[in-house]
């Protein structure tokens, strides 16, 4: 598995390509607090803010009872 995240693929992506053949609308991030999602979440917001995206968040998280 690579320990390469988002943002620093994101950063050696090819600009114009970024500008012209991709289009990211949405992004949708599943998040119930733990540290591994919320660091998607802050992936996911650095592509929402290099691709122009709207983040649609959705929690699930477990209740217990």
């Amino acid at each position: 598995m690579s320990t390469m995240t988002a943002t620093a693929a994101l950063a050696d992506f090819p600009a114009h390509l970024a500008a012209s053949e991709i289009r990211l609308k949405r992004i949708l991030v599943v998040i119930d607090f733990s540290s591994q999602s919320r660091r998607a979440l802050a992936e996911a917001t650095a592509i929402a803010d290099r691709f122009g995206s709207e983040l649609l968040l959705v929690d699930s998280t477990i209740d217990s009872a």
